[in-house]
């Protein structure tokens, strides 16, 4: 069995399973792979970087490196499978270049279950390197469903769905970002985890304000761009958000120039998709803000989408409820 040239491997070797009869013609079971678990140190990460490269490697995507190195560093990474494909002499790195990376910027040393397999030519590493990792990559969602959260919210799975998404433009500070622009911190699963919790409460309280309303301003209030906005206000201003979103959602009397019937034909017009999501925010903040001051408003406008969202009555800087998971 081939052994890794020059590197000090630790951890325990896991030999191949030989079965005690021979393997059905559907088995894709072969003699020529092995996985160990090993303790890569960031010199041995390095080494392998060096000595182990793929030509065919992707480019570097220095945000994941960033990711995972703050995974790394705070201790929630977990063990993952790092393939070595062995061609006569040579051996290829197909996959795990980005947790190598992260390893030597981090100065922090993983576990891994490193996958060795034998191929007899360099379209034998191309093939495992096209066919590894192309499974779909699970969505905040996918990662919350396999945790007890849900039942430990009391809200439904639909409520539930609704307070991740509505999480993102929090987290993002309501900018024009994406998830792949974002800090790595925030773009940490442990980090959402810990802090959605401190919104079960406020989401709740949140849907009570609506709960009899008509279903067409109830899947307006579903929309991440106005539970985001609403959340807020409900942890700072809980009394006044009720006064306002239910009236707001009950349009019931509501006269001319109040912002909540404003914001009422505003949702009712305007679909989710047909304004850019921090803006869509703003027109919502806009209604909140004028009705806090007082103010009458016909008609919701934004004049800068660009400029931090101002929500009156909250503290909100961008990072509410983050800042001290991540100092």
């Amino acid at each position: 069995m081939n052994q890794l040239k020059g590197v000090a491997v630790h951890g325990r070797r896991v030999e191949p399973v030989v079965p005690s009869s021979p393997p059905s013609p559907m088995s894709s079971f072969r003699e020529s792979e092995w996985s160990e678990i090993v303790e890569i140190t960031p010199a041995i990460a390095e080494q392998w970087l060096r000595d182990y490269s793929y030509e065919g490697q992707r480019p570097l995507s220095t945000g994941r490196v960033e990711r995972l190195v703050f995974e790394m560093k705070r201790g929630t990474f977990r063990t993952s499978e790092i393939r070595l494909v062995h061609v006569g002499g040579k051996i290829q790195n197909t996959n795990g270049n980005h947790r190598l990376h992260a390893v030597v910027e981090s100065g922090v040393t993983i576990r891994a279950n490193v996958y060795h397999v034998i191929e007899e030519d360099n379209s034998g590493a191309s093939d495992d390197y096209a066919y590894c990792d192309i499974h779909g990559i699970r969505n905040p969602n996918d990662q919350f469903a396999a945790t007890d959260l849900l039942e430990r919210s009391g809200l439904t799975r639909a409520q539930f769905n609704s307070l991740v998404a509505a999480l993102g433009p929090i987290i993002g500070g309501f900018m024009p970002i994406s998830y792949t622009t974002m800090s790595p911190e925030l773009r940490s699963f442990d980090v959402r985890k810990k802090s959605i919790q401190e919104w079960f409460s406020v989401a709740d309280q949140y849907y009570q304000s609506f709960f009899n309303c008509d279903s067409a301003i109830g899947i307006a209030l579903k929309r991440k761009s106005v539970m985001s906005v609403a959340l807020i206000t409900f942890a700072c201003q809980p009394e006044k958000a009720f006064a306002f979103w239910n009236g707001m959602a009950e349009n019931d009397g509501l006269k001319k120039g109040d912002p909540r019937r404003t914001l009422h034909s505003f949702l009712l017009a305007n679909a989710a998709k047909s304004i850019y999501p921090h803006a869509y925010s703003r027109y919502v903040a806009a209604a909140w803000n004028s009705w806090f001051k007082g103010e009458t408003n016909l008609q919701l406008k934004v004049y800068d989408g660009s400029k931090p969202i101002r929500i009156m009555g909250s503290s909100y800087d961008g990072k509410m409820h983050y800042r001290a998971e991540i100092d």
